[in-house]
């Protein structure tokens, strides 16, 4: 009996790391375009394995 629930354990572990192994999701390209040469405005187009959604943040650079 101990060892059905020891089989049953590992079994269920490795289906779980598999399931979280799958759902990862990962970055192809980013790419930075200046429409028209301005510095006020960029377009960031980027490309991931899955369709999901995307966030961008500027902060500023301080001297």
């Amino acid at each position: 009996m101990k060892r059905l629930i020891t089989m049953v354990g590992v079994i269920g572990c490795v289906v779980l790391v598999f399931f979280c192994w799958m759902e990862k999701n990962t970055l192809k390209s980013v790419i930075l375009t200046s429409p028209n040469n301005t510095a006020m405005y960029n377009k960031v187009d980027i490309l991931l394995a899955k369709p999901a959604p995307v966030y961008i943040e500027y902060t500023e650079k301080k001297t």
